[in-house]
Order: C-alpha cells, then sequence, then structure tokens
C-alpha cells in the first residue's frame, strides 16, 4: 500500500476518535492470535490494540492459544468468537486450510474479518475470505534480509535459519526468501527447525554447529530464538554473523553490542493499531478496509537508538 494511503487511514482513525462516535452496545471486536503475551513480539502488537480500543470505545477482547503456534486451538477460538456475533475480528491466519470454514461462516453472519501479522501465501480470499490484510509481506522480508546479509561481506559457504515455531506460514516464507537470495549466490542455506523452549534451542542449535564448523552465519526468525543465540555467541565468543527479524529490547542491545547486526521492523504496534481501527470504521460506516504493507524496515546500528526508547514502552 502506497504511503499516502496510510496516511489517510490514519487520518480516519483519528478523525474517528476524535468524532465521539457513540459506540453501540454490540461494538465488540476481538483480536485473535496464533501467540500469547509471553512472547515479547506480541506485548506490542496488544498495546497497539488496546490504545485503538481506547481511542474509540470498542471493547476489546484478546484470545491465543495456550500453546504458540496451536492452530487447532487457535481455529476454535476464531469460532467461539464468531458465536458471540461481534462487530468485527482481527485474525492471524498461519495455516492455509484450517481456517477456512470459520471464516465463511464469519463472512456468513456478516461479520467484518481482518487477517494481520499472517496470511496464506496463496491469498486465496475465496478458500479464506477477510476484507484486507494489515502486516508484513514475509516472503519480501526474507528476500531482503538474506540481500543485507550478503551485502554486509560477512557471510559465506554455509548459513543456518533458526525457526522457533515449526510450521507457521509466515516463519516459512521468510525462511524461502533468504533461501531464494542466497542460494543464488551458491550459499547453502540451512533450516533447523526447533521451539522457543531455551533448552531445547540451545540444545539443537549447538548439535548443529558441532556438525557444520563451516557455518558462517545464523538467522533467527524473532526473538524468541536471537534472545538465546544472542548470548550464546556472546558468552562463547563464537565467530557467527548473526541477524534476525523483530524488535525486542534485548535484540537492540545485541545490535548496539555488535553481537548481531540487524533485525528486520514490522512495526506490529501498527498492526495491532489499525486493525482494530479499521474494524471499527467498517462496523460503524461501512468503509472497506485497505490492505497495508507494515514493513519492510530494517534496524541496525545506524538508526537503533531512535527506537530504543519505544521499545522498552512496547510500541516497537
Amino acid at each position: 500500500m502506497e504511503l499516502k494511503n496510510i496516511f489517510m487511514v490514519l487520518f480516519l482513525a483519528l478523525t474517528l476518535s476524535l468524532m465521539g462516535y457513540p459506540a453501540m452496545a454490540s461494538e465488540s471486536i476481538y483480536i485473535i492470535s496464533h501467540a500469547g503475551a509471553g512472547d515479547p513480539f506480541w506485548k506490542v502488537e496488544f498495546k497497539g490494540a488496546r490504545a485503538a480500543a481506547n481511542e474509540t470505545g470498542a471493547t476489546l477482547t484478546i484470545l491465543a492459544p495456550e500453546t504458540p503456534n496451536d492452530i487447532a486451538q487457535e481455529a476454535e477460538l476464531l469460532n467461539s468468537a464468531i458465536r458471540t456475533r461481534p462487530a468485527g475480528i482481527a485474525v492471524t491466519i498461519p495455516d492455509a486450510d484450517k481456517f477456512s470454514d470459520a471464516l465463511k461462516s464469519a463472512r456468513n453472519k456478516g461479520i467484518p474479518v481482518i487477517a494481520f501479522n499472517v496470511r496464506p501465501d496463496d491469498n486465496d480470499r475465496v478458500k479464506n475470505p477477510y476484507l484486507a490484510y494489515i502486516g508484513m509481506e514475509e516472503y519480501l522480508a526474507g528476500k531482503v534480509a538474506g540481500q543485507h546479509a550478503f551485502l554486509s561481506g560477512k557471510i559465506n559457504k554455509r548459513v543456518v535459519v533458526i525457526n522457533h515455531q515449526t510450521g507457521h506460514m509466515g516463519l516459512e516464507a521468510r525462511f524461502k526468501g533468504i533461501c531464494d537470495i542466497l542460494s543464488s549466490k551458491e550459499i547453502i542455506v540451512d533450516k533447523l527447525d526447533t521451539n522457543t523452549d531455551p533448552r531445547r534451542l540451545l540444545k539443537d542449535t549447538l548439535e548443529y554447529l558441532k556438525k557444520h564448523s563451516e557455518v558462517s552465519a545464523v538467522f533467527c526468525l524473532g526473538p524468541s530464538s536471537l534472545h538465546f543465540i544472542g548470548k550464546l555467541i556472546k558468552k562463547k565468543k563464537l565467530d557467527l554473523y548473526l541477524c534476525s527479524f523483530d524488535i525486542s529490547s534485548d535484540t537492540l542491545n545485541f545490535i548496539k553490542q555488535g553481537v548481531a547486526d540487524f533485525t528486520i521492523d514490522q512495526q506490529p504496534y501498527m498492526q495491532g493499531y489499525l486493525s482494530v481501527n479499521l474494524l471499527i470504521l467498517a462496523a460503524r460506516f461501512k468503509m472497506s478496509p485497505p490492505d497495508i504493507n507494515t514493513g519492510v524496515g530494517i534496524i541496525d546500528r545506524s538508526n537503533v537508538e531512535a527506537v530504543e526508547n519505544f521499545a522498552k514502552q512496547n510500541i516497537r
């Protein structure tokens, strides 16, 4: 989406909050994600959604599965939200098949649905009907990360990508983007599937590094893995190029210290904030929400201090 259109959406959202438009009794908004506030990334996403709800007077309910990336439970949470007939629902769609029936049910009931943060690669809105997507284009983000890392001149021969949520479509798209760029440079790209349990993550990583001493770089697909990989590299003084996706205070500290080179920013606060605002506009005024690409940004040592304070406030 063009920048001028984003400004237009923000202007409409601001106008909505200043109008003092009275909220209807049925005006409840649901945010449903595949992961919860235990992940530092989602604290930012949810804070943006709550800010928009406070400004618009909407009643906000946030739901997430107990175990991150439990697709079956997230789909059931979506069905439970639909049964309440809310004014709107924003939902992450990390699987191309498991949400189709629920999304069609919401459409048939006239409930506006926005996909945010992650959606199926095929963007088939007949199979998975939703009005708009608010988030980063994950495959493009992976390509940007791969190209930026390659241009550093510090990677060669072989790299590994740490996937902390196996099967997550958005993370798989990031990996594919990295792989497509670096494979074209004759660099071997491995994918290490693990999870967010620190012991499992570190065990898997150490075993991999022991088998592949020629590895020159580690790509983390999010803060959940970077926090521990960064500490490992720093503690053992490993000669490895490190980069990541998404922002957290630890991520920014690693960049400042030179442990990590950069991270890709998708502006999750904006995703949560705009999702709620656009659903309110759809519910109150029957407006059609547009797709909004909230990325791809690069945070490195040249601009890390500009976002550091906002990261501490769970805004960046």
